[in-house]
């Protein structure tokens, strides 16, 4: 058996659906850079297993989940689910908890201190064209200022990386030109862990 349910929330059981199971958390926490295809019939688990994964990493880890089923492409499932879900919330709080620490990095000096800290960020900060070299990926991640397509998307996942462990789990993968081409770009130019 795949699973044993309680509620909502599915539990994985079974000897070689739980190894699976830590297999790919494994690979998020570890930021290894694989790519793992879970393959086979209509009801015998897949999205249960990427549930679980989910379900174990999100409050940990910045996990993506992106149902595919009727998207002609990765990248508008992903600014989706960035901007629609709480995950931008939380990856906005983060990059800005982490500019509060380092203010005094990224010119939160002097005269810039008539404004209080979050009015100053986004006027001085998601303002601008160049990004501070060390903390840049912080600045970006708060004002979010990514194209919403895939090379933008990319370089959010290049940014958050940055940020901590980042997982991307595709669900409904389709032979599609538009989903292919994108994930090939993705593997390619992103090392990150990808659960299909």
């Amino acid at each position: 058996y795949t699973v044993i349910r309680f509620g909502e929330k599915s539990k994985v059981a079974g000897k070689l659906w739980t190894q699976t199971l830590k297999k790919i958390e494994d690979v998020i926490i570890k930021r290894k850079d694989e790519v793992i295809t879970i393959v086979g019939s209509p009801g015998m688990g897949k999205t249960t297993l990427l549930n679980a994964v989910y379900d174990s990493l999100f409050s940990t880890n910045y996990i993506i989940y992106l149902d595919l089923v009727n998207s002609p492409s990765i990248s508008s499932s992903a600014w989706r689910f960035v901007k629609v879900t709480k995950f931008y919330e939380r990856v906005k709080a983060n990059a800005f908890n982490l500019l509060l620490e380092h203010k005094k990095d990224i010119g939160y000096v002097s005269f810039a201190k008539i404004r209080e800290f979050p009015n100053w960020l986004r006027h001085a900060v998601c303002e601008k064209e160049n990004w501070d070299e060390e903390w840049g990926f912080a600045e970006r991640l708060y004002c979010m200022p990514y194209e919403e397509n895939i090379e933008g998307f990319i370089e959010f996942l290049k940014d958050l990386q940055r940020l901590g462990n980042v997982g991307l789990l595709l669900d409904e993968m389709k032979l599609e030109e538009g989903q292919l081409k994108e994930l090939h770009k993705l593997i390619n130019e992103v090392s990150l862990p990808v659960i299909i």
